[in-house]
């Protein structure tokens, strides 16, 4: 039952150190990140629970884990790490257990379970696919590692307690130097190296910013410019019918040579005043949607026409669907026709948006795409690439997955761009969109540059680190080999596979040596002196514990300690028991009269009788304080007790005391109690019922025996 509470307790306390590790990774997780690209970034919230796994075992570094992979959970909004970082705490405690290095285990975790296990993470449960998955990936891996490194640099200043499992197993020198120098050159080389892909991407992303922004502005002054010169068109046809005479074919032939002259025009047509529409080219086309309708066709309610009827100046209008020519998406440039000053109608062209895949096709690379949205934030165009539909409304979503520290980021059609956007003259918003496939498969580049490199300087360091370990562990085994027999070796023997430390350690060893055994010599002697001198003196001290030193008889501590053993052995057997207690009467008289010292002889003198009377194995005597004694007798009839206490009181008071030429006169009075038939009494009671008899012995005159029983 003792056991399980034990065990109890135990698994509360590792869980609740488990659970103060995990806070204080979470809370690492969640604050103390850095960036490595965009959204991706490095957490070392479980290098805490890695810690904890190796000092207090499985149990505290689980619950660590769990608890710190919730603030991951706060930081980036994922859940799905929860298993990946379980199993590698329980990978990582089965290897070091058996005396794998930290560092070594992590990377085969991440080998054979962890990247598997997060390609299938990432792949089907994020999405991530193409380059940026490969990048995810290294940063995993990268991520795993650099944790393991940073906890054995922590775990090597952490000295080891009975519990954490580095404890466990010792490994060779070779393995230690192997480890250490890894670690040593895997978390700088890590650091340094993601310093340096990070820079790298950044460089590179500054140089895609600079293209975008320089694209989108010098197509939005080409869009605005392109604009310009059909509006100018427009306007120089509308001053043409200003000069000329009411000629219906003259005019009709000058609207068609510029309509033909500029193929961004779908249509051109001229009204007069009422916006009756009494031209139109192409003429096919005009003739046919005239004689479909049956009827003049009158744009006086479009806003090309009312705005320019009211002020009499250019008018750009909003992007709109085509009819009547067409439905292609399409914006109306109209100018007025002014004679004498007065109003007389409008020539007006709709210019065909679709029309802006040449403008793309002449000034974007093969891997740029481009959208343009009105002051509305409808598309006006898109490249076909974007599979966006035109006179939608733009939305503009920002893509779960950051790509880029400095570029902006849009999501169409569920893809990712890079982009830069410029505004127009006329309100218009270009957008210059780039894949962030350039980026990526410069990231890609820089990481198989970074992992093979590492792979080099891991094999590298394992050679060198066993070859160096090799010059020193094979003199120190000799050593060991030969300095646990008797003999001393040779230096000879060592010197040719060893360096010069190691020949100046083979003297001092060799010295030490002999100085040792001269000095286990002499320590053997010495020992077996102090042994006896120790006996002696415990027997000494064993004397002083127990008898009194004037008297040589029980002290009071020891006699009780055996009284209580016979009164029990007495009440078991059903045996009689006698406990007196003797007082010398008027002892202060005779310290008072003749000395102390006279008083320490009579004390002496009393307790050389009790011992020549009571010397039965079963007679107990005692100096019980002062000038009382106190004795048992536990063999013979409650009678023979007391014949043999009786004889003692005639014998002390018949006794001529001589000391330094002084005769003292000496008598004693006793108490005695006697257990019978096996009652049963406690020993304090029995002291009681003796000591309350001596009395009764001293008041009644002195130099008597008082007797007691329990019948």
């Amino acid at each position: 039952m003792t056991e399980l509470v034990a065990r109890s307790i135990n698994l509360l306390l590792k869980t609740a150190i488990g659970a103060g590790f995990g806070l204080l990774a979470a809370l690492i997780n969640y604050y103390l990140f850095f960036s490595l690209y965009g959204n991706i970034t490095i957490h070392l919230g479980e290098i805490v629970a890695i810690v904890c796994m190796v000092k207090f075992g499985l149990r505290a570094g689980i619950v660590a884990s769990l608890i710190s992979t919730l603030g991951l959970y706060f930081a980036i909004g994922n859940l799905n790490y929860f298993v990946l970082f379980a199993f590698e705490i329980v990978f990582l405690y089965l290897l070091v257990k058996r005396g794998t290095q930290l560092l070594i285990a992590d990377f085969l975790f991440w080998l054979f379970i962890g990247l598997p296990l997060t390609f299938l993470i990432v792949y089907f449960i994020a999405g991530i696919k193409g380059d940026f998955l490969f990048i995810v990936l290294f940063k995993h891996v990268v991520n795993g590692i650099l944790v393991a490194a940073i906890a054995s640099i922590i775990l090597s200043f952490w000295r080891s307690n009975p519990d954490s499992i580095d404890s466990a197993i010792k490994p060779k020198l070779a393995t230690q130097i192997f480890s250490l120098s890894i670690v040593s050159i895997t978390t700088p080389s890590l650091i340094v190296a993601m310093i340096l892909t990070t820079n790298a991407a950044e460089k590179l992303e500054r140089q895609i910013e600079l293209q975008l922004v320089d694209k989108a502005r010098y197509m939005a002054n080409l869009i605005s410019n392109y604009v310009m010169l059909h509006q100018q068109a427009v306007s120089n046809v509308a001053q043409l019918y200003s000069l000329l005479p009411d000629d219906e074919l003259a005019n009709q032939n000058l609207l068609e040579q510029h309509k033909t002259s500029l193929p961004g025009f779908i249509s051109m047509i001229v009204t007069d005043k009422e916006g009756n529409v009494i031209q139109g080219s192409p003429q096919d086309i005009f003739d046919a949607n005239i004689k479909s309708l049956n009827k003049q066709q009158n744009v006086s309610d479009r806003d090309y026409f009312l705005r320019v009827q009211e002020s009499k100046s250019n008018y750009v209008s909003q992007v709109f669907k085509g009819r009547g020519f067409g439905q292609d998406p399409i914006i109306a440039l109209s100018s007025p026709i002014l004679k004498n000053q007065q109003f007389t109608g409008i020539v007006e062209g709709s210019l065909n948006l679709p029309n802006f895949y040449d403008l793309e096709e002449q000034a974007y690379a093969q891997d740029e795409l481009m959208l343009v949205s009105d002051r509305n934030n409808n598309i006006i165009f898109a490249s076909a690439a974007l599979e966006q539909e035109t006179l939608t409304q733009l939305i503009i979503k920002k893509p779960a997955m950051l790509l880029s520290n400095q570029i902006s980021i849009i999501e169409l059609s569920e893809k990712a761009y890079l982009y830069a956007d410029w505004e127009t003259k006329e309100g218009w918003t270009i957008f210059v969109l780039k894949k962030p496939d350039i980026i990526f498969r410069s990231l890609s580049q820089n990481v198989i540059l970074v992992s093979v490199s590492l792979i080099f300087l891991i094999l590298l360091f394992l050679a060198v680190a066993r070859q160096f370990a090799s010059q020193i562990t094979k003199p120190l085994e000799l050593l060991v080999e030969q300095f646990s027999g008797n003999k001393i070796m040779k230096s000879a023997s060592i010197s040719n596979i060893s360096s010069k430390e190691i020949s100046l350690l083979f003297k001092s060893l060799s010295e030490a040596k002999r100085i040792s055994v001269e000095f286990q010599k002499r320590l053997s002697e010495e020992v077996k002196i102090k042994t006896s001198q120790l006996t002696l003196m415990n027997n000494q001290l064993k004397q002083l514990a127990t008898l009194d030193g004037l008297t040589q008889l029980l002290n009071r501590r020891s006699f009780d300690e055996k009284a209580v053993k016979l009164l029990k052995a007495s009440t078991r057997n059903q045996l009689p028991l006698t406990f007196a207690i003797v007082d010398i009467d008027d002892f202060k008289r005779i310290n008072d009269s003749f000395g102390h010292p006279a008083g320490d002889y009579c004390i002496k003198f009393v307790a050389t009788q009790l011992a020549d009377i009571f010397k039965r194995d079963t007679d107990l005597v005692s100096r019980y304080g002062g000038e009382e004694f106190a004795l048992i007798l536990g063999d013979g009839s409650p009678v023979s007790h007391k014949t043999l206490l009786l004889d003692f009181v005639k014998r002390i008071a018949e006794s001529q005391i001589v000391f330094e030429q002084m005769t003292i006169s000496l008598t004693v009075s006793l108490g005695a109690f006697t257990v019978q038939n096996g009652n049963k009494i406690e020993y304090t009671q029995l002291v009681k019922n003796a000591d309350r008899l001596l009395y009764q012995a001293k008041d009644s005159g002195r130099n008597k025996a008082v007797f007691g029983d329990d019948s």
